[in-house]
């Protein structure tokens, strides 16, 4: 694995450890936060493909189908409010695929 210098701040008594103590102290605090981190991008995804799929169902075509054919005629609240948060969850979705990805790269 690949590894790089960074500067942190530390509670004082890590510091007052021996380097290869605190390594190790970190080295693992790094690990286990980065698998927990995985578990809750997975759930991001699943919550942000749950809303996705809704809408899908609900007009019965993708985002950019609904952008192409419904989003230039808009006129009433509840389509645009669906407009808004359909792009919100595929934005969610993305973002949160490409952190899981990078993270899951390097592990």
């Amino acid at each position: 694995m690949l590894m790089e210098r960074i500067e942190i701040k530390a509670p004082s008594w890590l510091a007052k450890l021996p380097l290869r103590e605190r390594e190790a102290i970190l080295v693992d605090a790094v690990n286990l936060t980065a698998k927990r981190k995985i578990i809750q991008l997975k759930r991001q995804i699943k919550e942000a493909e749950e809303h996705i799929d809704r809408f899908e169902t609900k007009y019965g075509m993708t985002y950019e189908k609904f952008q192409e054919k419904i989003a230039p005629h808009m006129a009433d609240f509840e389509t645009h409010k669906d407009d808004t948060e359909w792009e919100m969850w595929l934005e969610v979705a993305k973002e949160a695929r490409a952190i899981l990805a990078a993270i899951e790269q390097q592990q």
